[in-house]
């Protein structure tokens, strides 16, 4: 079997696994190693010079005849590409100074990419020499120096834009305990050019405020080095933090005094609720709900609320659907097409279960990365007997038992080995490695050969009908074979109506000469065993900061879906925390909910007079953050609902139906207001922002017209009480229309109106053809305004 390599860290300081960096004076340019390795400083200066970039040697074809492999990922055929050619090879040790690979950087040959040194510079002594020593390559076997770590000096630049440049010191230390500088050899790269640039010797100069980070790249290693320009010399804000959230705001707050940024207040009681509301359950609060609340003059009413929320049902509707996204469970892609609705349904509930009980987040991924088809030693026959059982009465209580779901590896976008990889990785662990089955991923760690070792663990896994069953397969499909045609999903699903047994096919592990192989339950123990590491908590790292995206609008590493070293987080402090706190709580989602939106960040005001994109970025105020389309149209049913009538799960987008890409009337609507595809191997490619699809079903499309005027809606049942029989009541003062009007405000945006407000609204109404018709208005109005479609 292939085995697994010790997982390195990603440059977070999770755990105290981090660097210890510290700030020395700069000294002089070194001199030109005499012996140079190709490993330790031809790759990286061929790297760091650009010539195996995508736009150079890099590209697929190479250019003007020569191939380098993209970003230096392929060291031996790199080395080989340069001993090559004839009668001029690039490095020829015969005749030094006649190397194109000196001859063409330094403009004496025809070079497309231009002068990129002169002679006697550091880069053309490196190369002469190591031409001269005869060009060696990557010696035999294991026996070359490694670099493990770099350090660099200083660790963190802080100072202002009319502050001097400040060059980085760039030590690498070796595996044999020796250290070198490397700082000409290192390629630098500044996420935010127009906060800080840096040049190739390393001078970073500062141009505005804000905070960015300068990336590091030496042989495999990436370096990020945090750059803080503050914004001014101002006072954190004095609001007291909400119980239980010290921490995380600790670490915010540090990091907002250390820009000279000032937070927001904290948000109005009604904006709270509705925000809290929404985010924990995916509903807006009732009417009356907000009323309660907003009179509510205790202390600790917020606290109350969020757990009252924690523990309703709707909460459980909310976070399944989020977490069956996240993993990537709906009808598009389950296994067998005859019963996809079913197995997609049942998925849905297998993970309710455990969200409902609350169990611990690893504890549920074990479970789900442990799924197999059949256990160990079960007979073909029972297996089928229980396979059929799952989809006929009584089937959901016996699947959510198990302690596997079993349709989880058959999936149908994920059946080949590398999209099983890609999958695994992408989903448990928030880290792509798309690039890396091509070549070194660019922005990480990641090599070819990696992404090759887990793909090659996946491979013996295989779906269908092992061959040692094919025969006992056949006798049942035998059962309700057609004279005429084959066996198809709808021949299938005939049969099984009919009460017959149908088989299934299934992952299993393909029979292996190694009689040192491992079953298929044990292998998949080893790929939990190494995830679960505390030494490189991928796992804890990947959902906290995904979650943290959901309730804030902005990940602390930013987007979610990509933890790399070349993207390091916004405040590694706060990341640090709440890592380590939800560890600490053994992985429970509610408590991490709770400490999230307890904290003062998440109960910041959206409004923040002369706010600046830091603001955002460090957390600073609350985002404006669209709705998800399934919970814009549960928002807008709702909102239209009858004061009577109780919503339920039945009737919400954001419960089972979560899971139905194929089989509900809604699915080309939710297509079109950002639904992702179900059937994407890395799944959570959603955009809930506004777009112009999205604008017009909402101002005009039938759906939501119908929801807006149904007979038994709230407009619906105006009508039918006769509430607008007598138009001429418009025209006369009245206490009903007032009310009406702050009910519409109330039902969509969780709010009263203000005076101005109610005041346009009456004198809209009241010239209107009927109450009703003026009240609809009002409430279409209010379900396209910016503030119901946002949450805030």
């Amino acid at each position: 079997m292939a085995v697994l390599k010790p997982c390195p860290k990603i440059g977070i300081n999770v755990l105290n696994a981090t660097l210890i960096l510290t700030v020395v004076a700069i000294n002089a340019q070194a001199d030109p190693p005499q012996r140079p390795a190709f490993r330790n400083h031809i790759a990286p200066l061929l790297t760091r010079l650009g010539c195996n970039q995508a736009a150079c040697h890099g590209a697929a074809e190479g250019q003007a005849g020569f191939h380098l492999s993209l970003f230096g990922y392929d060291l031996k055929g790199d080395h080989e590409a340069l001993l090559s050619g004839d009668p001029d090879p690039r490095a020829n040790w015969r005749d030094p100074e006649a190397s194109l690979i000196l001859q063409k950087p330094c403009g004496f040959v025809d070079h497309e990419g231009g002068v990129l040194f002169e002679p006697e510079s550091f880069e053309y002594q490196v190369l002469l020499n190591w031409v001269k020593n005869r060009a060696p390559g990557i010696p035999l076997g294991t026996d070359w120096i490694e670099v493990k770590t770099l350090d660099v000096q200083p660790a963190v630049v802080r100072g202002l834009p009319s502050d001097k440049p400040l060059k980085l010191r760039v030590q690498a230390e070796w595996n044999n305990k020796t250290s070198d500088d490397v700082t000409q050899f290192c390629r630098f790269v500044s996420k935010d050019e127009t906060i800080a640039t840096i040049g190739t010797d390393g001078e970073i100069t500062l141009h505005k405020p804000g905070m960015t980070h300068v990336l590091i790249y030496y042989d495999r290693v990436i370096q990020p080095v945090e750059v803080i320009v503050p914004f001014a010399d101002t006072a954190s804000n004095a609001d007291p933090a909400p119980t239980g959230a010290g921490s995380l705001d600790t670490a915010v707050d540090r990091q907002l005094a250390q820009l000279g940024l000032q937070p927001a207040e904290l948000c109005r009681d009604a904006e709270f609720l509705r925000r809290v509301s929404l985010d924990l359950t995916g509903r807006l609060p009732r009417s009356d709900e907000v009323l309660e609340f907003v009179d509510d003059k205790t202390a600790d009413k917020r606290e109350r609320k969020i757990d009252a929320l924690l523990a309703s049902d709707a909460y459980t509707d909310h976070w399944t659907a989020w977490l069956c996204e996240l993993f990537g469970l709906n009808e598009e892609v389950m296994p067998d097409g005859a019963f996809r609705r079913e197995e997609a349904l049942l998925s849905y509930q297998w993970v309710r279960r455990r969200v409902e009980q609350g169990t611990s987040y690893d504890q549920l991924v074990n479970e789900m990365v442990r799924s197999i088809n059949r256990r160990p030693e079960q007979p073909f026959e029972e297996y089928i007997d229980e396979r059929n059982a799952y989809f006929r009465d009584g089937g959901e209580d016996l699947l959510v038992k198990q302690d596997h779901l079993p349709f989880f590896w058959g999936r149908k976008h994920i059946r080949a080995a590398s999209n099983k990889a890609l999958t695994f990785s992408h989903t448990f662990l928030a880290v792509k490695l798309q690039c890396a089955e091509c070549h070194k991923h660019p922005f990480d760690r990641w090599t070819k050969e990696d992404f090759e070792g887990l793909e090659a663990f996946f491979e013996p896994f295989k779906f269908g009908t092992p061959p040692k069953d094919v025969a006992a397969s056949k006798r049942i499909r035998d059962t309700f074979r057609p004279k005429k045609g084959t066996i198809n999903d709808h021949v299938i699903r005939q049969a099984f109506d009919a009460g017959k047994r149908v088989s299934f096919p299934g992952v299993y592990l393909k029979d292996s000469d190694d009689s040192a192989a491992v079953p298929q339950v044990d292998r998949l123990k080893v790929l939990t065993d190494w995830m679960n590491d505390r030494d490189h908590p991928y796992l804890a790292i990947a959902l906290v900061n995904r979650v943290w995206e959901h309730f804030l609008g902005t990940g602390i590493v930013d987007t979610p879906d990509d933890l790399s070293v070349g993207n390091p987080p916004s405040n590694r402090e706060l990341l640090d925390r709440l890592v380590l706190q939800f560890i600490e709580s053994d992985y429970r989602l509610r408590t991490l909910h709770r400490d999230i939106v307890m904290s003062r960040a998440y109960q910041r005001s959206s409004t923040l007079k002369d706010a600046v994109p830091e603001h955002r970025r460090q957390f600073a105020q609350a985002q404006f953050r669209p709705m998800s389309a399934e919970v814009l149209y549960d928002a807008v049913f709702q909102a239209t609902a009858d004061d009577e009538t109780q919503v339920t799960t039945a009737e919400t987008m954001v419960g089972p139906r979560s899971v139905l890409r194929n089989s509900h009337r809604l699915r080309k609507l939710l297509a079109r207001m950002g639904q992702p595809p179900g059937d994407e191997v890395c799944a959570r490619v959603r955009s809930n922002n506004p777009t112009l699809p999205r604008t017009l079903e909402l101002y005009n499309g039938p759906t939501f017209r119908k929801l807006l005027d149904r007979h038994n809606g709230w407009i619906g049942r105006m009508r039918s009480t006769g509430t607008g029989a007598a138009a001429q009541q418009l025209r006369t003062p009245d206490e009903l229309l007032p009310k009406l009007i702050d009910a519409a405000f109330l039902r969509t945006v969780s709010r009263l109106p203000s005076s101005e407000e109610r005041s346009s609204c009456l004198s809209y109404c009241q010239e209107s053809k009927s109450l009703p018709d003026g009240v609809r208005d009002v409430v279409w109005a209010l379900i396209n305004s910016r503030e119901f479609l946002l949450n805030h």
